[in-house]
């Protein structure tokens, strides 16, 4: 009788479905490997990002101890962030709201109310400042809020909506306004506008818009002609007289002339009002541009008096002359200015730090 035997050998048939099997289950589970991976490694770059805001925030609100107003640029930061906790966002928008507040950047204030909406305490402080604006303006609250919200668009008609209104209301604070928030936003084109169809139009407006409008155009006015124009008015105000040579004193800097831009800084202050116990803001210019090329110890010396710190670079030059080491407890804040603004001062005080 023949032995059977029995093979272990698998059928072809068989082997290869299996194959398949055992293929299809790799594939399966690669893909799932894959995904799964991808998913880990989007929540971990969330994660670090979400750190990052963290990190910033805790930077900004030390800083904030030391120097508010240099405060302000990063906690702009962080909200600029893709990834930021919900307790971190709600924190930055308070802080950033009173800074705002703080330093009187009042346009910026409607901006970022009609970017993030007002909690209680917020909407307080807001009407609070609308009253105040009015009352000063000599305009109804109802309509400087409806100025500020048509300020904020873009369309073509807002750009008359806001022309009725100034041809109703006709006040050159007001107008300034309507400048401020517009250079915030961007909205050269409505400013344009407002220019052609307002004749009697403050020449220093003009002349800002021009400087404004010269940074990304080339064909823009040329500004030595506007200045020229404007300071050829028989009827300019002393006010105007030194707000067009402080424009100029500025352009001059840009243009690297900084010993013509520091006299044109002076006599910018010979003809602006005195705010007594303050260092005039014209000759605290000229103390920067002396910081700036390096005259260290003359722009010091400019600055005995008391100074009103509105921008940054205000502070840069207030900590450097208490004490240059002061610089260095707000590097932070002097990188990131440097990254988003070419003003040779931020460049001027990350050199002083690193000297």
């Amino acid at each position: 009788m023949r032995n059977t035997v029995t093979s272990n050998r698998i059928p072809y048939k068989l082997f290869v479905k299996q194959l398949r099997f055992v293929r299809g289950l790799s594939c399966l589970k690669l893909a799932c490997v894959t995904y799964v991976f991808l998913i880990a490694a989007t929540f971990n770059l969330a994660q670090i990002a979400a750190k990052e805001s963290t990190n910033i925030y805790n930077e900004a609100y030390r800083i904030e101890k030391i120097s508010p107003v240099l405060a302000i640029n990063l906690y702009e930061k962080i909200l600029k962030q893709e990834d930021i906790s919900k307790k971190i966002k709600k924190n930055t928008i308070n802080r950033l709201f009173f800074l705002y507040i703080k330093f009187n950047r009042f346009e910026e204030v409607f901006i970022f109310n009609s970017k993030y909406p007002t909690d209680k305490t917020r909407q307080k402080k807001t009407d609070q400042l609308v009253k105040n604006i009015s009352l000063r303006l000599k305009i109804d609250e109802s309509a400087f809020l409806e100025m500020v919200s048509i300020s904020l668009r873009k369309d073509e008609n807002a750009k008359k909506e806001l022309l009725s209104i100034y041809n109703y209301y006709p006040s050159s604070y007001l107008l300034q306004y309507i400048f401020t928030i517009k250079f915030q936003t961007g909205d050269l084109d409505s400013l344009a506008y407002l220019l052609s169809e307002i004749p009697d139009i403050n020449p220093v407006l003009k002349l800002a818009y021009i400087m404004k409008a010269s940074k990304i155009s080339t064909t823009a006015t040329s500004i030595e002609k506007a200045i020229k124009d404007a300071a050829s008015i028989s009827s300019l105000t002393e006010e105007q007289k030194s707000d067009i040579l402080y424009f100029y004193g500025t352009y001059l800097r840009n243009k690297k002339k900084y010993r013509q831009s520091i006299r044109y800084f002076h006599m910018s202050a010979s003809y602006a009002k005195k705010e007594e116990g303050f260092l005039a803001e014209e000759m605290l210019e000229a103390a920067k541009t002396l910081f700036i090329i390096g005259s260290e110890k003359e722009a010091c010396s400019l600055i005995q008096s008391k100074i009103r710190v509105q921008k940054e670079s205000d502070e840069i030059l207030n900590l450097f002359c208490k004490n240059k080491t002061n610089l260095k407890s707000v590097k932070r804040s002097l990188l990131n200015l440097s990254e988003k603004d070419d003003d040779p001062i931020y460049k001027k005080a990350l050199k002083v730090i690193h000297d």
